[in-house]
């Protein structure tokens, strides 16, 4: 190694976190995680309780590493290395998990700290019958974990985590690879693989209270994303513990890859010249990236996922049981997957739709021997590997009908373009999944406030605002439709396009354009029994419209600039 040319870590901080401030940080939003660095909460219970009680018996536990730094006056406080750690101990003075005790979980008490008991009285908290002692409590308040504070520099924080994750730490090579990339390449691959496990967030920094909603794991120990739903887990393609190792993003990875570069070569080195900007593969493929929209790439790849969950929910099956292929190992059943991909994403490439996703699914059937025959994606079958996908293309082909693009309305067109801008241009743009709780069937008082709150706000805006019914512009809001209506959204540039209809029939019938104009009727009832004028009443019941966009029925508001609604 020559000394002279290794880059140095500039001067950092050695200190300790006392739990008490912890918490403060905690409540005032100081404590951000970057999902480049951090990828998923991956720790079991059993090991966040081994962590507790280390602590708890005074046993060292490893260094913290942060990046403070201020931003807009704020301090920010970055998880560099740790979060599975501060993950545990917050998780735990929060009530999410208790510790066995004589054959009994038991609980931290949120009552021996006024920060606590106030996320109690928001309802943050969830209150247990059985607790730890007070003293227990105040004692493990008054513990201090070892902390290494650096700056936000961020080819710092690089160096830093490059260093960590040199030798000998439990990160998996496909995990070490998107954390240490910042190319276009690893971007992309991790934005597809995140929408697909629907913990997409639209920045990779987010706040550490946000992480256990887009964590694998149990609703009741308070992580978002159940396992068992996920894509890779329901067609039986990927273990538990190889998702906990980023293994989707390796399989997406792979087909990304070969689809781009029309190639494929040796998986262990090849996927770190993907990965790597310097080389001359990465260079290749970031180069061909660029030249297209990301949003629009990721899309793309994410709506063949959804078609082949249509493909085999019309069979009431899974792509594992459908073709017998339990008795195969994981890789294998993965490469057999990948073929299918392949072949429909060409399918959709040459203008072809899927109208009978049962027939569709009896000619994959059909092409069963092809897919699970000598299957492997290396360097030396990468050809046959294509070859397998074009078979099966020309196969399912005679299944699919051209489609036939229709001129777009000038409100589809409109709506196009507001999909594409409303992240950045949000005080023109609401978006609502629907008008009910899902769970219950019921629309709520707080449901009716919020909707004309929103529209009050939009009216007394300026430049033309829209308020959108039919489209989530977040995976938590998509899930929870998901789960009571078990159907697949359009995505569009991070929004999951799911429609009105669906909701529409649950509360207003069997008969969709009949239901649909209940649904617009119950909405001017809303508007009307508002607190506001009946000028303004007649404005708003005025101006919504329903519009089928791409299959799929929204309803739009939509407000220009207008003087004399301004005066009302």
């Amino acid at each position: 190694m020559n000394w002279r040319e290794t880059k140095m870590i500039k001067k950092t901080e050695s200190t300790t976190w006392h739990f008490r401030n912890l918490i403060i940080d905690y409540v005032d939003d100081k404590i951000f995680v970057n999902r480049r660095y951090q990828r998923k909460l991956v720790w079991t219970i059993r090991e966040k309780c081994d962590l507790i009680d280390s602590i708890m018996n005074n046993i060292p536990i490893p260094t913290l590493f942060i990046a403070k730094y201020n931003e807009n006056e704020k301090e920010i406080l970055e998880v560099i290395d740790g979060l599975q750690r501060l993950d545990a101990i917050l998780s735990f003075m929060l009530g999410r998990y208790g510790i066995l005790k004589e054959d009994k979980y038991y609980y931290f008490d949120p009552s021996v700290d006024g920060e606590l008991q106030t996320l109690v009285n928001t309802g943050v908290i969830t209150t247990h019958s059985d607790y730890l002692s007070k003293e227990d409590c105040q004692e493990f308040m008054r513990k201090e974990i070892p902390v290494i504070y650096t700056s936000g520099d961020p080819d710092e924080i690089d160096l830093i985590f490059n260093r960590l994750n040199s030798t000998g730490r439990k990160m998996s090579p496909q995990d070490k690879r998107q954390s240490t990339s910042n190319s276009i390449f690893a971007d992309l691959v991790r934005r597809i693989a995140s929408t697909i496990r629907m913990d997409m967030t639209f920045t990779d920094r987010i706040n550490i209270s946000v992480m256990p909603g887009i964590s694998i794991g149990e609703k009741k120990y308070g992580y978002g994303v159940n396992m068992d739903t996920l894509f890779w887990r329901r067609h039986g393609l990927i273990e538990p513990q190889e998702l906990k190792e980023s293994e989707d993003e390796k399989v997406i990875a792979e087909i990304v890859s070969t689809l781009i570069m029309g190639e494929y070569e040796r998986p262990r080195f090849y996927l770190d010249e993907l990965y790597n900007e310097d080389t001359k593969t990465g260079k290749k493929i970031n180069g061909i990236i660029s030249y297209h929209e990301i949003n629009n790439m990721v899309d793309l790849y994410y709506n063949i996922f959804t078609e082949i969950n249509k493909i085999f929910d019309s069979v009431n099956s899974n792509f594992t049981d459908y073709l017998q292929l339990n008795n195969r190992k994981s890789y294998q059943r993965s490469n057999s997957f990948k073929v299918l991909y392949m072949a429909l994403i060409k399918l959709f490439d040459n203008g072809f739709v899927i109208k009978d996703y049962d027939k569709l699914a009896k000619m994959i059937y059909d092409c069963k021997d092809i897919l699970t025959t000598n299957v492997s994606f290396n360097f030396y079958t990468i050809n046959d590997m294509i070859k397998k996908s074009e078979n099966i293309y020309y196969s399912l082909r005679n299944g699919c009908i051209k489609n036939i693009d229709k001129a777009e309305t000038e409100m589809e067109k409109e709506i196009d373009e507001v999909l594409s801008t409303s992240l950045i241009e949000n005080s023109h743009v609401e978006f609502k999944i629907g008008v009910s709780d899902f769970s219950t069937n019921k629309i709520t008082d707080k449901f009716k406030k919020r909707l004309i709150k929103g529209l009050e706000r939009l009216v007394y805006n300026s430049g033309i605002r829209y308020l959108i019914i039919g489209v989530a512009d977040n995976s938590k809001s998509y899930n929870n439709w998901y789960v009571n209506y078990g159907k697949y959204p359009i995505l569009i540039n991070g929004h999951y396009v799911t429609g009105i209809e669906d909701e529409a029939m649950k509360l207003f019938g069997d008969i969709k354009s009949i239901a649909i104009d209940k649904y617009q009727q119950f909405l001017d009832t809303i508007i009307e029994n508002a607190d506001m004028s009946t000028e303004l009443k007649n404005y708003l019941k005025n101006h919504h419209q329903t519009v089928t966009y791409r299959d799929k029925e929204l309803l739009i508001f939509k407000f220009e600039d207008n003087l004399s609604i301004k005066n009302i």
